[in-house]
């Protein structure tokens, strides 16, 4: 017998009563489908990852690979990594741009006598060198603003016409870095001296406006600009301005009356307008 589906009480086109137990079958497909879509969203996220475990996995392949290969070495570059690889006269020199922010703890650095292995974020990095290296001696440094690796490693065979190119190597560094040494006191000399002689410049300015004597501030003296026609040159007034007063005479005005009689003018009186 098959069994009939149950019918959905939520996506039931009629009506339900509103009793105990459909509310019930409501509440228990509710949690249902609330549990289908966690369900499928913790299948949708990505797996969380094991970093360390990832690194071990992927170091451990590396390895077995060189141990069971013909002893050819493959050179490869899977991580794409900015790599320079510097022959110089006593060391080789490699330098390989890794992320910044990659953990160090996330990067394996094996290094042979005539290869390096690095195996970093998963990837490897295997390179052959120009000349055989002393692979104990070596020094690993990582900086910590650009997060580049940087492997130092001696030669391990240098031949005498190495050594004397090394020696001259030095003696020339040596001789710029007295040169440049000398250079810089030389500027600081010169400076000092520039700065010297504008202190006495200074100074000097200083001490000739202090010799400068002070003039007392006053009024400007007027007397005497203009010169008195009176004066004959042998005049006692000091040169002072001679002032002469300014008389108005007034003459009595004589009226002749309709009679023939003279009166005088009133002279509080208006003029006569004809």
């Amino acid at each position: 017998q098959v069994e009939k589906k149950k019918k959905s009480v939520m996506a039931s086109t009629e009506k339900v009563p509103y009793t105990p137990h459909t509310r019930r079958e409501m509440y228990l497909e509710m949690a249902e489908q609330k549990e289908e879509e966690e369900a499928r969203r913790r299948e949708n996220q990505p797996k969380e990852r094991n970093t360390e475990a990832e690194h071990e996995e992927a170091l451990r392949k590396a390895r077995v690979l060189e141990e069971r290969g013909d002893g050819a070495i493959r050179q490869c570059n899977e991580g794409k990594w900015e790599f320079r690889l510097m022959d110089e006269i006593l060391d080789v020199i490699l330098e390989v741009d890794l992320p910044r922010f990659l953990d160090s703890s996330l990067v394996d650095v094996d290094v042979h006598p005539s290869y390096v292995s690095i195996v970093a974020k998963n990837k490897v990095l295997r390179l052959k060198f120009p000349e055989l290296v002393h692979s104990d001696a070596g020094k690993a440094e990582r900086s910590k603003i650009t997060g580049t690796l940087r492997l130092t490693l001696p030669k391990a065979h240098v031949t005498p016409t190495q050594q004397l190119r090394a020696q001259l190597y030095r003696e020339e560094q040596e001789k710029k870095l007295k040169k440049d040494k000398s250079t810089n006191k030389k500027k600081a000399g010169k400076t000092t001296r520039t700065t010297t002689r504008q202190s006495k410049i200074s100074d000097e300015l200083l001490e000739a406006a202090n010799k400068v004597p002070t003039v007392k501030h006053r009024a400007v003296n007027i007397r005497g600009l203009v010169k008195n026609e009176n004066d004959d040159g042998n005049s006692t007034s000091g040169g002072r301005l001679q002032m002469t007063p300014l008389v108005t005479k007034t003459t009595a005005s004589h009226v002749v009356g309709p009679e023939g009689d003279s009166e005088e003018e009133d002279e509080d009186a208006p003029p006569l307008i004809f």
